[in-house]
């Protein structure tokens, strides 16, 4: 299973200007920007899922096979990286178009829905939205990238079970957790990713 990369659509709107009896265009006196601005939001979705069993090579091969397709019907971009042990991914919309398109924020719940609809397994995935940003957020390209771990520890499975892993904490319990003297933090994000995640 090799690489992919998907360059999506992004497109500007524009709005049909009245032409003079010269020929030339005539400003109507309404701005484009202000259009933009209202309607080209962009959103974003950080997630991960483990799958317990692991993904057979051949549902890697159809996820592989799947996630262009729904890449251009929904206008994402951003990186995916696929294994046995489920995927990991950060990835952004943005509309088509100002008029007649789903919004960013749609896109990535349709998003979801999709891949609920590819393995139940995606149905206990906790889906980070992040919406309402600004077009430049929105990254040009998808790159899909099959890989060994999702998170590279170099240790194997039989060394660290994913069966015997910790207790999921939810903010306000993680920020309770913070306070103790004792407490630990091993942030095992990359570059990239601390770049553009952050804690709550």
């Amino acid at each position: 299973v090799k690489s992919q990369t998907v360059h999506n659509s992004v497109t500007t709107p524009h709005k049909k200007r009245k032409k003079s009896p010269g020929g030339e265009d005539e400003n109507d006196g309404n701005d484009d920007d202000e259009t933009s601005k209202e309607t080209r939001k962009s959103s974003l979705v950080l997630f991960y899922q483990y799958a317990d069993p692991p993904f057979r090579q051949s549902q890697v091969r159809q996820l592989m096979t799947y996630l262009p397709e729904v890449a251009k019907a929904r206008n994402l971009g951003g990186r995916v990286r696929v294994s046995n042990e489920g995927v990991n991914c950060t990835l952004s919309s943005l509309p088509l178009s100002a008029e007649g398109s789903a919004s960013a924020a749609a896109n990535l719940r349709h998003l979801a829905l999709d891949l609920q609809s590819f393995s139940a397994v995606f149905k206990e995935t906790d889906f980070k939205y992040i919406d309402g940003l600004p077009p430049d957020r929105h990254f040009k390209e998808l790159k899909i990238m099959p890989v060994k771990e999702l998170v590279y520890y170099g240790i194997s499975e039989k060394d660290a079970p994913l069966s015997e892993g910790g207790v999921h904490l939810d903010a306000k319990d993680y920020h309770k957790m913070l306070a103790r003297d004792d407490a630990v933090v091993i942030d095992v994000r990359n570059h990239y990713e601390a770049l553009i995640g952050r804690f709550d």
